[in-house]
């Protein structure tokens, strides 16, 4: 094909939370009405999209390398670079090799328009363009299957290490129609799981001097969304535990299209360094949350995410942390080394951990994470779970999907992606379950798959 006809290629990268990788997606959207085509990103393309993080220095690292990685896979390519780490070093990110647009989180939007009016000037200036590559394993359906769901930004809660406070703003929520107009358009789209995500998600509705209980306006927005046709799953995403009332927990259990997931983010299992870290909450609080949550979804997946060398933190706190997160027996567990943010609480504190003890207790976290996944996995050997068929990996044919506890699933195709599909499980370990697909209304009979030999595990 010769390169006048090419369509225009843009690949996108997304760093850091859910939200960016919805915002990721709005852009995306905005590209393919100005006739962009989206590319993986290994790929050279006319242009680049990194949407970036800064909630740790290896965050930042990731970001730039990205960057860097962009113009040389084509020199010649628009890189519009946005998000928290343009927002916070705009300065930093816009002296990179190959940065043409640089926004913060609050306009980055804006990148759109600028990046097609520069492409658009770099065509007609005669500016080279990549030859054309073979794409295998990328048509975009299993980009169909889950739509993420911004319905707030924002946060006014300043944990002593966090600089997103600062980078996003100050809170502000969607109104509950607007919501679910987009779940509405997501579904239209092919989506049978909208992920409902935000900065400070917990505290959706309480803006400003709105007076209502707590609980109220995330309840409300729930049923709303349940009361929609063809959606099949809601899922929420990061949960701060001072924001989870029980009147949620209970809306949850009662609510059949609402994901048994909580993601309720611990950060440390030592009230000491709780309290350094001013995350308003304590161990014994974060536990009671727990146990409720159990009791009222008995098969409920806790993810979280864990911070190893907070300032200040003994070898004894560590220790207690540690103790904390086994006994709390998560599904999936998120660790990471403390990065002291410039301009936040924590990078003035005295007895910052040195970085070889950082990686020593990181290590360790981590084998607890994987134990925790081993054995929250293995509940599910044997049965038969529902599974959202999202990818097929274009070499062995097996498809990849998820369940509503959040176990990822591959098994042997061919499979409708985007469908819902029953799978018994045969195998599982830290990274997730393997298993055979049933036909409707088939059950294995015998402790086994009635008729199937158990194929050879996909790599």
């Amino acid at each position: 094909m010769e390169a006048t006809t090419l369509p225009l290629r843009v690949g996108l990268y997304t760093l850091g939370c859910k939200v960016n990788q919805y915002e990721t997606q709005r852009i995306m959207e905005a590209l393919a009405e100005a006739g962009f085509v989206a590319v993986p990103f290994h790929i050279p393309a006319e242009a680049y999209v990194i949407n970036t993080c800064t909630v740790t220095a290896m965050a930042d690292r990731k970001a730039r390398k990205v960057i860097r990685q962009a113009h040389r896979q084509n020199p010649h390519a628009v890189i519009a670079v946005c998000g928290c780490y343009a927002e916070a070093s705009p300065e930093a990110v816009a002296n990179l090799p190959g940065v043409s647009i640089v926004r913060g989180d609050r306009d980055k939007m804006e990148v759109v328009p600028l990046l097609v009016e520069m492409v658009r000037r770099r065509l007609e200036e005669g500016v080279p363009r990549p030859p054309s590559r073979p794409i295998l394993g990328f048509d975009g359906v299993h980009e169909r299957t889950r739509g993420f769901l911004a319905v707030q930004n924002g946060c006014e809660f300043v944990c002593a290490y966090c600089i997103i406070p600062r980078v996003r703003g100050p809170q502000r929520s969607r109104p509950i129609a607007e919501v679910v107009e987009e779940a509405r358009r997501l579904v239209e789209a092919g989506k049978r799981e909208v992920v409902l995500t935000g900065v400070r998600l917990g505290a959706y509705g309480h803006d400003g001097l709105q007076r209502q209980p707590r609980w109220e306006p995330m309840v409300r927005l729930l049923e709303a969304l349940h009361a929609i046709e063809g959606l099949e799953r809601i899922r929420l995403s990061s949960l701060l535990p001072l924001d989870v009332h029980p009147r949620l927990l209970e809306t949850m259990a009662q609510l059949p299209k609402v994901c048994p997931h909580l993601h309720l983010a611990l950060q440390s299992g030592d009230d000491r360094t709780l309290k350094r870290m001013r995350r308003g909450y304590t161990t014994r609080r974060y536990a009671e949350l727990v146990e409720l949550a159990r009791s009222l979804m008995p098969d409920l997946a806790l993810t979280t995410d864990v911070m190893v060398g907070f300032p200040g933190e003994t070898e004894e706190e560590f220790e207690s942390s540690c103790a904390f997160v086994e006994r709390m027996g998560f599904a999936r567990i998120h660790v990471f080394k403390c990065s002291p943010r410039p301009g936040t609480l924590g990078a003035l504190l005295p007895d910052q951990v040195p970085e070889v003890v950082k990686e020593a207790r990181s290590a360790r976290m981590f084998e607890i994470a994987r134990e925790s996944a081993e054995a929250f996995h293995r509940r599910f050997l044997g049965r038969v779970v529902e599974v959202l068929a999202e990818k097929v990996d274009p070499e062995t044919g097996w498809v990849e999907g998820w369940t509503p506890h959040y176990l990822r699933v591959h098994f042997p195709g061919p499979a409708p992606l985007g469908e819902i599909l029953p799978v018994w499980i045969w195998e599982t370990d830290a990274e997730g379950a393997q298993g055979l697909p049933l036909a409707e209304g088939e059950a294995p009979r015998g402790g086994g798959y009635a008729g199937f030999a158990l194929p050879a595990r996909a790599s």
